[in-house]
C-alpha cells in the first residue's frame, strides 16, 4: 500500500511518498533519502522492498524547493540549489511527521540514503538526533557544504556531531566519492571513534543500485548490498 501526502514545511509543502507493509501492524520505520534524480521508479523500488521486510518507508522530496528551472536542467547542476540547513529541516519535518502515523512505532526510526541522499545520511546523523541508525549508499559530496547553510561546515567536518551508528556502502571505482574520499571519510569516523561499519564493492562504481540507469547499474553488487542494509536495519529498528 502507498499513500501520497504533502506535509507542511519551512518554506511551502513537501510531497512525501508512504510505502506500507502489508500486515496493518505499528511497523518500525526508514526514512529514504532519495537520488538526485528525484522520487522515481528507483526510490518506490527500493521503497517496496524494504516494506515486504515489515518496514513502513517515508521518501520525503527533498527536491522540492527548487525552481522549475532546475528540475527541468541537468541532475547535477541541481546540486548549486540545495542547502543544508534546509535539507536538514525537510528530514526533521518528514520524521516528525511520520512518527505520527497510526502505523508507525514512534521511537523505531532511521535513515538510508543513496547518491544525494547518502549524502543527506551523513547531515542525519549529525543533526536529527532521534534516529536509530544511518545508512550511506554511495554519498558524493560529502566535503563541501550546499549553500549559505547556518552549520559553516561540510558534513564530512561535522562528523563529531553524529549521534547514530553509520553503514557506509562504496563502489571501489566510484570517483565521488573515490576512493580516497572514502578513506578520509572512515579515518574521520575512526578518528571520532563513530560507530560505523563499511563495505566496498570492488567491480561497482557510482549508484550502482540504480537498475534504472544501466550505465551504473551493477546487479551484483546492489545484490550483496541488500542483506547487509537488512542485518544493519533490523539489528538496531525492531
Amino acid at each position: 500500500m502507498v499513500e501520497e501526502v504533502r506535509v507542511n514545511a519551512d518554506e511551502g509543502v513537501m510531497r512525501c511518498r508512504i510505502h506500507l507493509p502489508a500486515k496493518g501492524k505499528m511497523s518500525p520505520t526508514v526514512v529514504m533519502g532519495l537520488h538526485i534524480g528525484g522520487l522515481d521508479e528507483f526510490c518506490d523500488n527500493v521503497a517496496a522492498r524494504f516494506a515486504q521486510e515489515g518496514y513502513v518507508v517515508i521518501i520525503p522530496d527533498l527536491l522540492h524547493r527548487l525552481p522549475a528551472e532546475a528540475l527541468d536542467g541537468s541532475h547535477l547542476a541541481r546540486l548549486d540549489w540545495l542547502n543544508d540547513t534546509e535539507i536538514v529541516s525537510d528530514v526533521r519535518t518528514a520524521v516528525d511527521y511520520i512518527r505520527g502515523h497510526p502505523r508507525v512505532r514512534p521511537d523505531q526510526v532511521g535513515f538510508v540514503g543513496y547518491c544525494f541522499g547518502g549524502r543527506v545520511a551523513w547531515l542525519a546523523a549529525e543533526h536529527v538526533t532521534d534516529l536509530k541508525f544511518s545508512v550511506c549508499y554511495y554519498g558524493g559530496h560529502v566535503a563541501k557544504p550546499f549553500g549559505k547553510s547556518n552549520f559553516g561546515r561540510s558534513p564530512l567536518e561535522m562528523a563529531d556531531l553524529i549521534s547514530v551508528p553509520m553503514l557506509l556502502h562504496y563502489g571501489e571505482q566510484d570517483q565521488n566519492p573515490s576512493p580516497a574520499d572514502r578513506l578520509k571519510q572512515t579515518a574521520s569516523l575512526s578518528r571520532l571513534q563513530k560507530a560505523h561499519d563499511v563495505v566496498v564493492y570492488p567491480d561497482a562504481g557510482h549508484a550502482f543500485m540504480d537498475f534504472t540507469r544501466p550505465h551504473y547499474f551493477r546487479a551484483a553488487a546492489a545484490e550483496q548490498s541488500w542483506q547487509p542494509t537488512l542485518d544493519f536495519v533490523g539489528k538496531h529498528i525492531r
